[in-house]
């Protein structure tokens, strides 16, 4: 996971802008960025409190899935 954001952030050196922005460029998994939530790292974001970054995570990890899912069907 460290080796995956560090690579990301060197590739494009612009810092992460919100966790839409981190879960795109990162592409990590849902257990993975709410660990990152749980611990403060991701307090850059301004959010009032960790739980409203969980409840965007969930938002944002499920419309990934509907929209993964979509894409290999239409291709399938």
């Amino acid at each position: 996971m460290e080796k995956i954001i560090i690579e990301e952030g060197e590739a494009q050196p612009a810092k992460y802008v919100s966790l839409a922005d981190f879960l795109v460029r990162t592409k990590l998994a849902y257990e993975e960025t709410a660990l990152l939530i749980r611990c403060g790292a991701m307090g850059c974001f301004k959010q009032t409190a960790p739980t409203t970054l969980l409840r965007l995570l969930d938002i944002y990890i499920h419309r990934r899935k509907i929209i993964e899912e979509s894409y290999n069907d239409a291709f399938s």
